[in-house]
């Protein structure tokens, strides 16, 4: 059961929760779960079963596919306010995750079980418009994906990857290995491909830390792929 707090937070960060009917405000409230976990969990894993939609409240979880040879490409994060698509697919279509969500920072949030979720979709509209404009805008992300992973140059994904990174979160705190398994590719393509940028002014490389050092060319760099 949630608290009076947690369901005004959840309010906050999903508004669409806040023109729920008394009844289906009442179900949030009696059936929705908080829950928490720490940095670095698996939230769900490839072949998992769905019991319910993670609303998240606080913190940022990715979600990866990962190959056979080990090697992960980042499909999407999840931030405050929103929940993973691949849950919504799961729980309306029957069917078992086909990636792995981990938590990258400590994540609070609210659990919906599925049946609670079936019912805000079906009895909503604001709910259900929520569900669906989330739905839209990761399915262009995804198709943006799916074309810089046909199409475009490495060494300019990596460049836009940098400029979000900074862009998002001031100073890029990521190892070679977060950035490699981002763009599915290895560790090693990846220190090769900043020890370039490192010569050509581009980045500044610390421990664990690289620094934009010239951002308008490393934009420049990205639009060219």
């Amino acid at each position: 059961m949630l608290t009076t707090e947690q369901m005004e937070t959840m309010r906050k960060v999903l508004p669409a929760t806040a023109t729920l009917s008394s009844r289906l405000l009442t179900e949030l409230t009696r059936h929705g779960r908080f829950v928490e976990f720490d940095q670095g969990t698996t939230l769900f894993d490839d072949g998992d079963a769905c019991s319910g939609l993670l609303v998240v409240t606080k913190g940022r979880a990715r979600v990866s596919k990962q190959s056979p040879d080990g090697r992960e490409l980042l499909l999407y994060e999840i931030e405050p306010g929103e929940f993973c698509v691949l849950t919504v697919n799961c729980l309306l279509g029957r069917t078992r995750y086909p990636a792995k969500g981990d938590a990258v920072e400590e994540i609070a949030g609210v659990l919906v079980p599925g049946d609670l979720f079936e019912r805000l979709i079906a009895s909503s509209p604001d709910f259900r418009e929520a569900v669906f404009k989330m739905l839209g805008a990761r399915l262009s992300e995804m198709l943006v994906l799916v074309e810089q992973v046909a199409f475009a140059r490495l060494d300019a994904r990596l460049a836009a990857l940098l400029i979000r990174y900074g862009r998002t979160r001031g100073s890029v705190l990521v190892t070679h290995q977060q950035l490699a398994d981002d763009l599915g590719c290895t560790r090693e393509i990846v220190s090769r491909l900043l020890t370039s940028f490192q010569a050509q002014g581009l980045v500044t490389l610390g421990r664990k830390r690289i620094e934009l050092a010239n951002p308008e060319k490393l934009a420049g760099l990205a639009e060219e792929g």
